[in-house]
């Protein structure tokens, strides 16, 4: 009974569409298929996703299939009327006939300042944040509160929807010869959880290539204060290099800076060229694909869509526990080419030592 309920909601979801008048219709359907080497299908992924927008409000349905069935149902919607806003979402599980979640948004601008409301639902229970934001001058603040719910969304205590979790002040501002001094406070029913001034971008004296990334965070935890330092060499407009390394501190005495690893990324035109690398081979930091320590990337930049487009990225994996070349351990290579105004097809492979361990084949279209 389930299962038919939740098709007669489909089915008078899409009639309510059809039947709103004249409006815009749009779509995009997307599907692949992985194998193996032998080969034996490891996966197969199909979305649809039809919108309609007339007046001001866009309504979507996305319905996600796998080789197991038909796996999600989502529907959106969408509205923008004079000083407010919102926005809804709801997801089912068909194959279960069972309620996935539900996430919804309302938003009232007003005299430069922007008050929101949300809430999400799921069958253990319900979260809600309330925020506030706005610009006064050069100086941008945000407030944000949460209610039986993590800032990442996640539902904290079934029993309890109104429950306080925490809360975030957020406040941008120009200091001195700095456009931006980013300050964060928060605050959990425990009491006060820190705050966290952080710079963007700061110069290096004379030395016009190299900045420096600076948070400063004051917590009751074991250290009580934490000093994060990211230098930047910027090369060029097209040129950047990334170290990623922490300030050695001993007491309040700065004793050593430590560097982990280095990215380096270079644009040119439509391509990029990024290589990342863990100078301690055996703890990379999480910086690249675990197990590996180093990785080398060339792609295309720009979203495939039209007649003769070409997107491409191939990226090789290096592991120091490697008997090759070089230490390779695995290369991924994924390829899109436009075939007429709407429709796109796609491929792409991974191998390592052993051989082939994926081979995909995917098309796209939109309307």
């Amino acid at each position: 009974m389930g299962r038919v309920a939740l098709s007669v909601v489909g089915i008078v979801a899409v009639a309510a569409l059809i039947g709103a008048g004249q409006g815009v219709w749009s779509g995009m359907w997307g599907a692949s298929l992985c194998f193996d080497a032998t080969p034996t299908l490891l996966g197969l992924e199909s979305t649809l996703t039809v919108s309609y927008g007339i007046c001001g409000w866009t309504f979507a349905a996305t319905m996600g299939l796998t080789e197991s069935g038909w796996m999600t149902a989502r529907f959106d919607g969408a509205a923008l009327v004079g000083a407010v806003a919102g926005d809804l979402t709801v997801v089912f599980y068909p194959q279960t006939a069972s309620f996935a979640y539900l996430e919804g948004t309302a938003m009232l601008v007003f005299s430069g300042v922007t008050a929101e409301a949300a809430v999400r639902v799921e069958p253990t229970g319900a979260g809600w944040r309330f925020g506030i934001r706005g610009d006064a001058a050069r100086c941008h603040l945000v407030g944000l509160a949460y209610f039986n719910m993590t800032t990442a969304g996640e539902i904290l205590d079934p029993s309890c929807e109104l429950c306080f979790s925490s809360a975030w002040i957020e406040i941008d501002f120009p200091f001195g010869c700095l456009d931006r001094v980013h300050t964060s406070l928060g605050f959990t029913p425990l009491g006060f959880e820190g705050v966290t001034f952080s710079l963007d971008d700061v110069p290096f004296g004379v030395i016009d290539w190299l900045t420096f990334d600076l948070a400063v965070t004051f917590d009751d935890g074991p250290q009580g204060k934490t000093l994060t330092l990211t230098p930047e060499l910027n090369m060029g407009q097209d040129l950047c290099l990334t170290l990623y390394g922490e300030l050695l501190t001993v007491g309040n005495v700065i004793d050593g800076l430590s560097f982990h690893g280095a990215e380096l990324r270079f644009e040119w035109e439509t391509v990029a060229i990024t290589s990342l690398s863990a100078f301690d081979v055996a703890d990379p930091h999480d910086l690249v694909l675990d197990p590996y320590w180093e990785m080398l990337c060339i792609g295309t930049l720009e979203e495939i869509c039209c007649d003769g487009d070409l997107g491409f990225e191939v990226c090789t994996y290096f592991d120091a526990t490697s008997d090759a070349l070089f230490d390779w351990g695995m290369t991924s290579i994924e390829a899109t080419v436009g075939i007429g105004p709407s429709v796109t097809v796609s491929g792409s492979t991974i191998f390592d030592l052993s051989g082939v361990v994926e081979l995909c084949l995917g098309a796209g279209l939109r309307w």
